[in-house]
């Protein structure tokens, strides 16, 4: 479902993230004739509305969802505007340069640490390695003495296959509820 990581009220915050990808995209393609400064300023002042837009309403369930969007504007903002630095007709500020393109490369660099944290955090706080792990040991469950699937002449499994299968997913779901599968 699109919506189902947003709030209820605000079901809708799908579109409008389509629709700013739309904006951005549509600002260079419409804007193409004009100015690239223009296009720019454009852009700076759509982020900044659209990152006002997602502070207010902080459209997602989880707060960590929300610090996520929140940094990836500010990040876009700061690459975009640091981008207009870039933009000038004389060679004579090198060092400006240098300093910008360094400092757009940082900010990028602590929202993708940043990124990786928070999900670190979620990855935690949801147990996910540990659910992972006892999905996988349910799919690769096997032991070397018995054979879950085992066929008759007939090509149908046989009963006893089926019982011996019936009982190890028993036997397996036992353990995992238990809490003796270590993950």
């Amino acid at each position: 479902m699109l919506y189902q990581g947003y709030r209820p009220q605000i079901f809708y915050w799908e579109f409008v993230n389509t629709l700013k990808k739309f904006i951005l995209i549509g600002l260079n393609v419409f804007l193409s004739r004009y100015d690239a400064s223009y296009k720019g300023m454009t852009a700076v002042i759509t982020i900044i509305i659209l990152l006002r837009l997602q502070m207010w309403l902080k459209p997602y369930k989880l707060k960590v969802n929300n610090e996520i969007e929140n940094a990836s504007m500010v990040a876009i903002l700061f690459t975009v505007f640091g981008g207009l630095l870039f933009i000038r007709t004389n060679n004579e500020v090198v060092i400006l340069e240098l300093l910008v393109f360094f400092m757009i490369i940082i900010i990028n660099l602590v929202y993708f640490l940043f990124w990786i944290y928070l999900m670190s955090k979620t990855y935690e706080h949801y147990n996910a390695g540990k659910k992972l792990a006892t999905v996988l040991k349910i799919m690769l469950l096997r032991e070397d003495n018995d054979t879950i699937f085992t066929t008759d002449s007939s090509s149908k499994l046989s009963s006893k296959s089926k019982s011996t299968s019936k009982h190890k997913r028993q036997r397996l779901m036992e353990r995992i509820k238990g809490g003796t599968i270590l993950c």
